[in-house]
């Protein structure tokens, strides 16, 4: 018998059922954090007492975002040729 029959499970279809357990647990793990990460990221973690400073990070951030939108817009239109 050679190594790789030894390592396979007796029921394929339990093996099936645990990778896809593990799949689901995983996208909604890394999808979860990442909209968290943005959230914490885009809310402007700045002392309570200083609005200026609040604000001024808030506006800094969106103006990034949108930004960011922009240029993701445009290197689309390029690459479809419409631009």
């Amino acid at each position: 018998m050679n190594e790789l029959s030894a390592m396979a499970p007796q029921d394929p279809g339990e093996q099936a059922k645990r990778d896809l357990a593990r799949l689901v647990a995983d996208r909604d793990t890394i999808g979860t954090s990442a909209l968290a990460r943005m959230a914490e990221h885009l809310r402007a973690d700045a002392s309570p007492d200083d609005a200026i400073e609040k604000w001024g990070k808030r506006i800094g951030r969106g103006l990034g975002a949108v930004f960011f939108v922009f240029l993701v817009g445009s290197l689309a239109l390029k690459v479809l040729g419409w631009y």
